[in-house]
Order: structure tokens, then C-alpha cells, then sequence
């Protein structure tokens, strides 16, 4: 809860990204996840999640589509969310 929200969103999105480390098919590079939810995920406004994943999609690491969020860049996603 202390680290910058864009930092806790590259996290979360990397963690589903990834099947939170349960043995999955591969990473997924589309994930259908409203801005609601992650909002109430990571304990913040739907407003502040928009301004993060606007942030996130001006460095091309991420792409909005309706409904989903396309993961365009996974190395840069690991690099933002520290786990890279």
C-alpha cells in the first residue's frame, strides 16, 4: 500500500498476467478485468485507476481496448511492477 499506484497496478496486472503463479497455459497477454475492479482491488477511485492506466498506456507498456487491457510491452510491465 506504499508503493506509487502505478507501481501496485504493473504488479497486479503482472501477477494476472502470469495466473498469480499457478501453473497456466502461458502468460496472458489480454486480460478482461473492468477498471472497477482493479480499482477495488488496489483500494483507490475508479478516477485515480483511469489516470494510472493512462499513465501506463503513454509509455506503451499496456494498451486500453474495450472491456480488456492488452499487455503490449511484458518486459517494461516487470520492469514498472519491480519484478523484473
Amino acid at each position: 500500500a506504499h508503493l506509487p499506484l502505478e507501481r501496485r497496478l504493473a504488479k497486479r496486472l503482472w501477477l494476472v498476467a502470469h495466473g498469480y503463479g499457478a501453473r497456466t497455459e502461458g502468460v496472458k497477454r489480454h486480460i478482461r478485468l473492468p477498471q472497477e475492479q482493479l480499482a477495488l482491488m488496489l483500494g483507490v477511485s475508479r478516477q485515480s485507476m483511469n489516470k494510472a492506466l493512462r499513465a501506463l498506456e503513454t509509455q506503451g507498456i499496456i494498451a486500453r481496448r474495450y472491456g480488456a487491457i492488452e499487455l503490449v510491452d511484458m518486459a517494461a510491465l516487470g520492469l514498472a511492477a519491480g519484478v523484473a
